[in-house]
């Protein structure tokens, strides 16, 4: 009698295609690359945001407007165009083009893929054509204005 051991090239390939198989179809649900890397993009626009908001205040400390809400001078100049602030941070409530158009170019964010939006009082940062709903929206990153001389920005994150 002739025994033999192992497997045939036939019975090896046939395995590695039903494993190829399960692969394509199981993978896609335990890794989802996109999310991750949308969640690091908006991590990284918070770490922006705070640094900014850190050198907007700087510059009011430096202007001696920290304490003031409203009122003419109480902006601060990035880059020749002037933010409006309350008690030295950013305002979160604007109104017109101009002043948004003033938020975007403090952060130095991409159109072509952020865009922002006023929800609930706070500005928000998304990645999307469909803007938030809310605060508890996937994908956001949220900045709430100070209430008081010694109250400080939120800054919120929601994951992808």
């Amino acid at each position: 009698m002739n025994n033999r051991n192992g497997f045939t090239l036939i019975e090896l390939v046939v395995v590695i295609v039903i494993l190829g198989i399960l692969a394509v179809t199981a993978v896609p649900k335990f890794i989802n690359l996109k999310d991750d890397a949308n969640t690091a993009t908006l991590q990284a626009v918070e770490a922006s945001m705070k640094s900014a908001i850190a050198m907007v205040y700087a510059k009011s400390i430096i202007k001696g407007n920290q304490n003031l809400t409203a009122g003419a001078g109480v902006v601060v100049d990035i880059n020749g165009s002037d933010l409006s602030i309350k008690y030295g941070y950013p305002r979160a409530d604007y109104s017109s083009v101009s002043a948004k158009g003033s938020w975007e170019d403090l952060i130095d964010l991409d159109a072509s893929v952020f865009s922002s939006i006023i929800v609930g009082g706070h500005f928000v940062i998304y990645i999307g054509e469909t803007p938030p709903t809310g605060l508890n929206d996937k994908c956001i990153v949220g900045y709430k204005q100070v209430n008081g001389p010694t109250s400080t920005p939120e800054i919120t994150l929601n994951d992808c």
